[in-house]
């Protein structure tokens, strides 16, 4: 295996209950205009980008990927690559997400050319570069590096380029895949109501309240607000301040040991163990079991597509960011894999790695997280 080459305004938490966790936003006219559906051009929203097209280059292997990214060239790339943002310095033995995970996730070909393209407008080893891929691959809070000790051009993360699982180890991340998989592995009995009112509630955003987003499905199911529930940076806070129901209060503490990376067992364990405790979760709380077990965190949309209200260092128009749609701030498509070894992973010896820059507080001027 070759180890690579060296190469926003945020929101106060909500104070009290659901109330007082309703933002300006919702009542905003402007934010009526998010509707995923809704197809008009209207004034007041961003100038339309100029989308650059990538190619006739095409990285056909992790290796053509890494020499257009040292090269500063958007090529094309080819559908069975995929890209996973992971800690620096990765040894085979390390696993892509903490080992008390049972998946990983990564973003398909469309992510890895927003890393092209991110590489070619911010340069070799750039901290925008490290937070575009961050949003691209559905990181919110994004992670900083916490090194103080870290040398200016030490790597913060590593940007993971390998060729797509097997479709039998493999999936796209969807609702109806993880309900069968924990029924079927876990031992796991879903109450069909309760699968239901989670999928209908993804299914139909328009129900849930301005600006219509899958953030919003989450703060219908548990309660919590938006700004406790999306916050960019920090953690997502999981409490009665941010307005959560009692029920998934409750069920949080069941399930929170497992956001720690050292705590034992893996994401069927921490399922198991909202179950001994609930022996009929409710929506909610099934809800953040799977933030907490499984890393589906509350911008996971269920149905194999990316999502982050944050905007892409890429699509930062200034004043303009905010006006971004929520449509323009979906992100490619997703997949899913048993959180193995690296060395399992990369059977064929063709995955690289790219050093990523740190992040530090002061990066963060570069995203927006907000809409208005």
């Amino acid at each position: 295996m070759v180890f690579g080459f060296p190469l926003a305004v945020l929101s106060k938490e909500c104070l009290s209950g659901d109330e007082s966790c309703i933002s300006d936003l919702e009542s905003d006219t402007a934010s009526l205009l998010q509707v995923g559906r809704q197809s008009l051009e209207v004034s007041g929203t961003p100038p339309m980008e100029t989308e650059e097209k990538c190619g006739p280059r095409k990285a056909k292997t992790p290796q053509d990927y890494v020499d257009c990214w040292k090269d500063a060239v958007y090529c094309c790339v080819h559908e069975d690559l995929l890209g996973s943002v992971m800690g620096p310095n990765p040894t085979p033995d390390d696993t892509l997400y903490p080992p008390n995970r049972t998946f990983a996730w990564a973003g398909t070909y469309t992510d890895l050319e927003t890393g092209l393209r991110l590489r070619k407008k911010f340069g070799l080893f750039d901290s925008e570069t490290t937070l575009g891929l961050e949003v691209a691959v559905g990181f919110n809070p994004v992670m900083q590096t916490f090194d103080p000790d870290a040398g200016k051009n030490d790597p913060g993360f590593s940007w993971l380029v390998f060729e797509k699982p097997p479709l039998s180890i493999g999936a796209s991340p969807t609702w109806a895949y993880f309900f069968e998989y924990f029924q079927q592995e876990a031992g796991i009995n879903f109450d069909y109501d309760v699968v239901k009112e989670i999928l209908l509630t993804y299914a139909n955003l328009e129900w849930n309240g301005a600006p219509y987003d899958v953030v919003q499905a989450w703060s219908k199911l548990t309660g919590c607000c938006r700004e406790c529930s999306a916050p960019g940076t920090g953690v997502v806070k999981i409490s009665k301040k941010c307005g959560c129901n009692d029920d998934v209060v409750k069920a949080w503490k069941v399930v929170k040991p497992w956001m720690e990376d050292e705590t034992p067992g893996n994401s069927k364990q921490c399922f198991k163990a909202l179950s001994k405790k609930f022996k009929h979760p409710t929506a909610g709380q099934i809800r953040v079991a799977f933030h907490a077990c499984n890393d589906m965190l509350p911008v996971f949309t269920g149905f194999g597509l990316g999502y982050n209200t944050l905007v892409n260092p890429l699509k930062c128009d200034g004043a303009w960011s905010c006006k971004h749609t929520v449509n323009s701030r979906y992100g490619g498509q997703e997949y899913v894999f048993p959180n193995d070894p690296l060395s399992d992973l990369n059977k064929t010896g063709s995955a690289r790695f790219i050093n990523l820059a740190q992040v530090k507080e002061k990066d963060m001027k570069a995203l927006t997280n907000t809409f208005c």
